[in-house]
């Protein structure tokens, strides 16, 4: 099973230098703590502290293991078709850093980007595949996800401070395609 998710620039860059890794996203809706060992969550009842071997897994809207996962990033198109991953750039580039001299002066602004939400499939040059599922409180992760995770969720009250239910998802990677460059 192939699906499309989209990332932001900084999952994707962390992506790219490792064969293995994991993102995080919020359970949609959030579960109702019943009691200190029970959960409920669209219509079902989970103990916390089972819960990586319990049936949630199964209605993770990412996949389940052996899935295959195309990532879909902000991109650029060229006239001549090759495409440029804004992932790929810094956020600017002094004429004097290049070898054009002073004709050059590029900010990522510079381009008319293409979401993330709108790449085609085909376009996609990481696949991931799904080797672990897992549901967690946003304070039992760690790394990129956890120093950035206000950053995306915190006007949508999902912050850290409220500790909210979190899917892990753990993958490798298994192709980079470059078949528009």
């Amino acid at each position: 099973m192939h699906k499309s998710i989209t990332f932001d620039d900084w999952e994707v860059k962390a992506f790219l230098d490792k064969t293995k890794g994991q993102f995080v996203r919020p359970l949609t809706p959030q579960p109702k703590q019943l009691f200190d060992t029970v959960i409920e969550w669209k219509g079902g009842l989970y103990q916390p502290e089972r819960i990586s071997n319990s049936n949630i897994i199964k209605r993770c809207p990412f996949g389940s293991i052996g899935n295959i996962l195309c990532v879909k990033e902000a991109f650029f198109e060229t006239p001549i078709g090759s495409l440029i991953y804004r992932s790929d750039l810094p956020l600017h580039v002094d004429a004097e850093d290049t070898e054009f001299g002073d004709d050059v002066d590029i900010d990522i602004d510079d381009y008319k980007w293409t979401s993330s939400a709108a790449m085609p499939k085909d376009y996609s040059r990481l696949k991931l595949q799904i080797i672990e599922v897992q549901v967690k409180r946003v304070w039992d992760i760690t790394g990129d996800a956890a120093q950035n995770w206000d950053k995306k969720y915190l006007k949508k009250n999902l912050g850290r401070d409220t500790n909210p239910f979190v899917w892990v998802i753990k993958f490798k990677k298994i192709k980079k395609t470059l078949d528009k460059h």
